[in-house]
């Protein structure tokens, strides 16, 4: 056990798109990178995802690799939606209360079930 806490100090946001659509929950297929730990572990406090288009009723799945395998943490409902110039694309905000902590060497990772465009950024901090 540590003798004082360790927070993380030095801020960190990462960012990627998702287009290529992946019904697998088991960790196969594409599955992008979002954010990889720094040398001393890292902490996710949140996620944002964006649609970038129409979306249709599907789901955006993040997992956590080890280093070897992605293990599936995460499955956020897509509602359909086309947005026009009163009507928001689909978003959604994921808080991970107390933060999700990523060791060294490891990395959160997304996908989509449907072919559709999405940004995802990941906020935290590196220990």
């Amino acid at each position: 056990m540590a003798s004082k806490p360790e927070f993380a100090n030095k801020p960190r946001q990462s960012s990627v798109s998702l287009i290529f659509g992946n019904t697998n929950r088991d960790g196969s297929g594409t599955i992008e990178n979002v954010l990889s730990a720094g040398p001393a572990g890292s902490r996710v406090e949140r996620v944002r995802i964006c649609a970038t288009g129409v979306t249709t009723a599907g789901m955006v799945r993040l997992f956590v690799h080890d280093g070897v395998r992605n293990r599936l943490i995460e499955e956020i409902t897509v509602a359909a939606i086309t947005p026009t110039a009163s009507v928001k694309a689909f978003r959604e905000l994921i808080n991970f209360p107390g933060g999700l902590i990523l060791p060294p060497n490891y990395s959160l990772r997304a996908a989509t079930h449907q072919s559709e465009g999405f940004h995802l950024s990941a906020e935290g901090g590196d220990f």
